[in-house]
């Protein structure tokens, strides 16, 4: 981003004497990552001009870029309507996590305005224990049958790839009742006989997670394995959604730079004024 003093400083600028058509121009030149900094950078009156100019899809990028507690603040104050359409448009996990930070009945009334699937699918995601892969999972997981050859479970594929906008790391296999029976790389489908079964193709030696595992324990799984994403069952091992690297990465991050500090004999579990005393230690 160009200078952040006179990038502020033109914004406000068209703000206060520009036309709507400049100020939205400026502000949806900017990467979604720059433009959340910007937002976070104006007052409240300020932000409340900007959100409904931005384009939306990347007005629900931008959400997603900014902490919690300004999330549920902009969404409150900008119009229901335009806020309910950036919330459809979020990952379920991220929606989940914004709907489960603001009040229950201001959730609950965003729940009744998004699309019935897109709401049932976050609600479930709102049961569990936001610590655990059921409370980081999406729930668009790209499944084909086990009884189907490799030539219709890339026709549906194809067109699950098109109607939702889901990770395409891998097939996950499951019989007809949901059981999580097998995995299978796109490049295998891609480069197998067409007549094959997918039984046959699949592999059955699964990595898999439970929804009430904690992030910790998935984190250990990332690691060890290096996997894109991670399937996520309930129970009786009905798939319910996937983990991915994004999903748990700042946990990997965190725990790393303990073991750093651990073995370099500092101690991470500090107080507020220990907090101080640590970083001013760190920056000499």
């Amino acid at each position: 981003m160009p200078n952040n003093e006179n990038t502020i400083d033109r914004i406000q600028e068209l703000i206060d004497t520009g036309t709507e058509t400049q100020l939205s121009e400026e502000l949806n030149s900017y990467h979604s990552a720059d433009l959340a900094d910007i937002i976070q950078q104006l007052k409240p009156e300020e932000r409340l001009k900007c959100f409904p100019i931005i384009d939306e899809e990347k007005a629900a990028d931008v959400i997603e870029y900014l902490p919690p507690q300004l999330q549920v603040e902009i969404l409150g104050d900008i119009d229901t309507d335009l806020a309910s359409r950036l919330i459809s448009k979020l990952p379920h996990d991220e929606a989940a996590d914004v709907l489960g930070d603001m009040e229950e009945d201001e959730s609950q009334a965003y729940l009744e305005q998004l699309p019935k699937k897109f709401s049932s699918e976050v609600r479930e995601l709102l049961t569990y224990n936001e610590d655990t892969a059921g409370g980081i999972m999406t729930p668009l997981v790209l499944t084909v049958y086990d009884n189907m050859t490799v030539k219709e479970a890339l026709d549906t594929i194809r067109i699950k790839a098109e109607k939702e906008n889901m990770e395409l790391y891998y097939a996950y296999v499951v019989d007809k009742h949901n059981h999580l029976v097998g995995v299978v790389s796109l490049r295998n489908l891609i480069t197998a006989p067409v007549d094959l079964n997918i039984s046959d193709l699949m592999s059955k030696d699964l990595v898999k997670v439970h929804v009430d595992d904690y992030q910790g324990h998935i984190a250990d799984i990332f690691m060890k394995y290096q996997f894109n994403a991670l399937p996520v069952v309930d129970l009786y091992d009905h798939l319910k959604g996937i983990v991915t690297w994004d999903d748990v990465q700042d946990i990997v991050e965190e725990e790393t730079t303990d073991e750093i500090f651990t073995s370099s004999g500092i101690v991470t579990d500090l107080g507020d004024d220990d907090d101080d005393i640590l970083t001013g230690s760190l920056a000499h």
